[in-house]
């Protein structure tokens, strides 16, 4: 469902994308600003908070915020974001001979940080290898569908959109000490519709975006949009910086 609560103040004459299918400079700063704030919310939600999370049950601790629901079960709250995973741990039960693990994660609820405002519903299935190593492998697939609104810290204006992912978690590291990604990849195709209105008009768009993040071991994932866009996301807090 499309939100329009929020809209692009800019030229009607700069909305480039609307009828075509090629982000605008502006879009993909937004997009960047959308990835960064839902690989962590700093609050530990998000992409990197659901690591945590998975790396935590499947060696038998309860990470704050969750509870048991039984069968494998577990849910609880993220800043405002219900969180539920379903966990089969090999060899059973999850503690701390688990070596790997089968997750089913879902997400959903209303984020609202200062920058960005989104409805989410994101599900996907994982698989969790290698945790006696002390480095746990990630891999799997899922998808997200949000409304986003965006204040900009790129430029003075707000715009919302409407974003589906489909996404590829290829080999994340996950120091299990820590449980802090340090390597790996996820792999997001973005479908992307955007109201926006301005002094001159109002308009709306559609357009495709291709988005990797790769973690690094400092604390930090590099996001590259279309082979062309670079941007830095803090993973404490989400923050994103071009370059």
């Amino acid at each position: 469902m499309k939100s329009n609560s929020l809209f692009l103040l800019v030229p009607f004459a700069a909305l480039a994308s609307c009828g075509g299918g090629q982000a605008t400079e502006d879009e993909y700063n937004d997009v960047a600003q959308a990835i960064g704030s839902t690989t962590s919310t700093g609050s530990g939600g998000g992409e990197v908070g659901s690591f945590s999370d998975t790396a935590m049950l499947a060696t038998g601790q309860m990470p704050a915020g969750l509870s048991a629901a039984g069968s494998g079960h577990f849910a609880g709250t993220h800043l405002g974001l219900d969180y539920d995973y379903q966990i089969t741990c090999s060899p059973a039960p999850c503690g701390a001979a688990t070596d790997s693990a089968e997750v089913k994660v879902s997400w959903s609820g209303s984020l609202d940080l200062p920058s960005l405002q989104a409805s989410i519903d994101r599900n996907g299935d994982w698989t969790l290898t290698g945790v006696q190593s002390g480095t746990a492998t990630f891999s799997g697939e899922g998808s997200f569908s949000f409304d986003i609104a965006v204040q900009s810290i790129f430029r003075t204006a707000s715009a919302s959109y409407h974003l589906d992912y489909n996404a590829t978690y290829s080999a994340v590291l996950i120091n299990v000490a820590t449980r802090k990604p340090i390597g790996g990849s996820i792999h997001y195709q973005i479908s992307a519709e955007h109201d926006a209105s301005g002094p001159h008009g109002s308009a709306s768009g559609n357009f495709d975006i291709d988005a990797v993040v790769t973690f690094s071991a400092n604390g930090t994932a590099t996001l590259t949009l279309d082979g062309s866009h670079h941007y830095t996301i803090n993973l404490s807090n989400g923050i994103v910086t071009k370059g």
